[in-house]
């Protein structure tokens, strides 16, 4: 399938701006190039997001001129993980409605990519995965910066709690914690010790993401925090 660059940097420079998961259309145009991007309100997390269905409708009915069976390429990040269909996404392409093909995209941070395509017709249902991408035309600086302003704009976090997403916080090996409790991020598993005095006397950023975890950023690290271990931090 071949991508203007243009629509493929926007792409792109969406999912690395994100802190978590962004999700978006892309617009088919009528020769079969994927020629645009874009998003709208959403709230996400590391594993969910949640697109502002009103945004979508307030998009169409302020762009006339744009014809909404083109914008039938769905696409969304995986953040840092791999670029692959996950469980839920194939739940969310099965359940489609009132569309006879459909153009799905999952990127992560990396540029790494998974494209699949769906066609239905008289009560079949055909599948092709693995396609390939070709990307044309020149990147944009300029517009990479711009994603990332609408990226701020338009994406925000889950509130957990007494959580505050964004908030900042000292972690010092000075404070209480239990040692016994673990983390996971990634592959990796650390002990909430080792959190802390890899952020001692840092300042470090707090945010959701998703279910009862939450994630602690410093300078050099980051790291996964269920609810319960920030809780006491």
């Amino acid at each position: 399938m071949q991508v203007t660059r243009y629509a493929w940097t926007k792409i792109i420079a969406y999912s690395r701006a994100a802190r978590g998961e962004v999700s978006g259309l892309a617009r088919l145009n009528n020769e079969g190039v994927v020629d645009d991007a874009i998003i709208f309100e959403q709230k996400a997390s590391y594993a969910n997001v949640e697109v502002d269905a009103g945004a979508i409708a307030k998009f169409f009915n302020d762009n006339k001129n744009e014809d909404q069976r083109q914008w039938i390429v769905q696409w969304h990040s995986h953040g840092d993980m791999g670029a692959f269909f996950s469980d839920v996404d194939e739940k969310n392409i099965l359940e489609s409605k009132n569309t006879d093909k459909r153009i799905s995209i999952v990127v992560n941070k990396r540029g790494e990519y998974a494209l699949r395509l769906d066609f239905w017709h008289l009560g079949s249902h055909l599948i092709s995965v693995n396609d390939k991408i070709n990307v044309i035309d020149e990147e944009d600086e300029e517009l990479i910066k711009a994603c990332a302003a609408e990226v701020a704009a338009k994406v925000k976090g889950y509130a957990m709690g007494n959580f505050v997403p964004g908030q900042v916080v000292k972690l010092s090996s000075r404070m209480p914690h239990n040692k016994n409790m673990s983390l996971s991020f990634g592959n990796m598993w650390r002990s909430l010790d080792y959190v802390v005095d890899a952020c001692d006397d840092e300042l470090a950023l707090i945010y959701p993401v998703g279910g009862d975890d939450v994630v602690a950023e410093c300078v050099d690290a980051k790291f996964l925090i269920s609810k319960q271990q920030y809780e006491l931090l």
